[in-house]
């Protein structure tokens, strides 16, 4: 009888055993390998360019050299004195009145400050085709002068060609009331409200507000670093580490159409597939590797009328986790690689130790069920083209094997989970104790 009666409960004890078992397993407790790549065999286009060793480029690579002297071109404003030409005289006196003398706000970055400039002389703007009109004379070309050379030709023209003026009239001044400037637009997606706030790094921002800049740069301040210093410097933590100009080849459109694709939320990527040849889009990284050529020139961060320079966002540029990780989602850094070990560091997971307080661990909470650690890592990643593949990672091997601590990319679900081995043997473990703590 009391055979029959241990038999009997030796039954129910495994049965209970291999229903538990089997109910974890059919549950997703163990997802199954098959079809998953090995990480250490992935293709290379499954990987991302490493972004680990990168280092901020040289940002005077953003800025154009201004030359020694200011040179004229269409569209400044010279302030121009002429004795008796222009110029006055006084009628009691008979001499010459002094030129008009006034001081204009500053130009450029500047323009918020104190500072101001001197503008002598009667105001003369310089036409699209780099000549001035003065009195009694043709135009006069003064395109690609400086100051100094225009008043020397000017007094040339004058005195020697028309011989309008005596050697001793009086000297001829030429100065700068008010440089010629380029007009662009900057649209950043980096910059949010004006007041910071403090988030979850789990949580999805929902609401986000950008911004759109329409900037006058003077003549050799028109470049990619003046656009962004004026438009709150280099991008944020939450707008991708490189810059975008947008420029315009069809003569008579001032704003590309693609600045209306980008503010609607389309990518540069997807614009560079789809633009026609009027436009072109120029990428420029703000960190390389060491030793790595800048794949851009100083004629691409020249800023040009009719040029939008565009800041994209991170918004999708995070990471997804499930199985015996919490289930959340977690922004990417972005000047770095974030490999699985630490992807699992940061959704607050164990690496080589027990699976600790989640969904899972209660299972065993009565025991100490949840000791053997789990070494398995599925990863679900979506290619460009669209296919999902799915990726193994095993966690004993990654300790040691730097090829299996694949990065994690933009959209990968992380999922840590047991093997079928320690999850019986976590099984076990707990039935052991449990069965133990049962009276004879």
């Amino acid at each position: 009888m009391m055979a029959k009666f241990l038999s009997n409960r030796r039954y129910r004890y495994w049965s209970v055993l291999l229903i538990t078992v089997a109910s974890l397993m059919s549950s997703g407790c163990v997802m199954s390998t098959y079809q998953a790549v090995p990480a250490r065999r992935l293709p290379q286009q499954w990987l991302a360019p490493c972004k680990n060793g990168t280092e901020p480029i040289d940002f005077t690579l953003l800025r154009q050299t201004p030359p020694d002297q200011f040179r004229i071109g269409a569209g400044d404003v010279l302030g121009i004195h002429i004795p008796t030409i222009l110029g006055t005289v006084d009628e009691k006196t008979k001499n010459l009145e002094p030129p008009p003398y006034e001081l204009l706000p500053g130009t450029g970055a500047a323009a918020d400050q104190i500072l101001t400039q001197a503008a002598v002389g009667h105001p003369v703007h310089v036409q699209h085709d780099g000549t001035v009109a003065l009195p009694l004379i043709a135009p006069l070309s003064v395109q690609g002068m400086t100051l100094s050379e225009a008043a020397a030709a000017i007094r040339h023209e004058y005195v020697e060609n028309k011989k309008v003026l005596k050697a001793d009239s009086g000297l001829i001044t030429v100065t700068l009331i008010r440089p010629r400037t380029v007009r662009v637009m900057v649209i950043r997606e980096d910059t949010g409200g004006p007041n910071p706030a403090l988030i979850r790094r789990d949580t999805t921002i929902v609401s986000r507000r950008g911004s759109a800049h329409v900037l006058e740069l003077p003549a050799y301040e028109n470049d990619v670093l003046h656009a962004l210093a004026q438009t709150g410097g280099l991008p944020g933590i939450d707008g991708r580490n490189e810059v975008w100009v947008l420029r315009n080849r069809t003569p008579g459109m001032q704003w590309p159409s693609e600045a209306e694709q980008l503010q609607a939320g389309a990518s540069p990527e997807t614009l560079i597939k789809t633009t026609d040849s009027g436009t072109e889009l120029i990428r420029i990284p703000l960190r390389l590797h060491p030793g790595q050529p800048a794949p851009f020139g100083r004629e691409d961060v020249v800023l040009q009328a009719g040029d939008v320079v565009y800041i994209e966002s991170r918004e999708t540029e995070f990471f997804y986790t499930g199985g015996l990780l919490e289930g959340g989602k977690y922004a990417l850094p972005r000047d770095h690689d974030l490999d699985v070990l630490a992807a699992i560091a940061t959704a607050n997971g164990k690496v080589a130790g027990p699976a600790g307080q989640n969904a899972m661990a209660s299972n065993f909470r009565n025991g100490p069920g949840n000791i053997i650690p789990p070494s398995r890592v599925l990863i679900l990643r979506t290619l460009p083209s669209g296919e999902q593949v799915k990726i193994y990672v095993n966690l004993k091997v990654a300790l040691n094997d730097q090829r299996e601590r694949i990065a994690i990319q933009p959209d990968d679900l992380v999922m840590l989970q047991y093997t079928g081995s320690e999850l019986l043997g976590n099984v076990l473990l707990n039935f052991v104790t449990v069965g133990y703590a049962i009276p004879n």
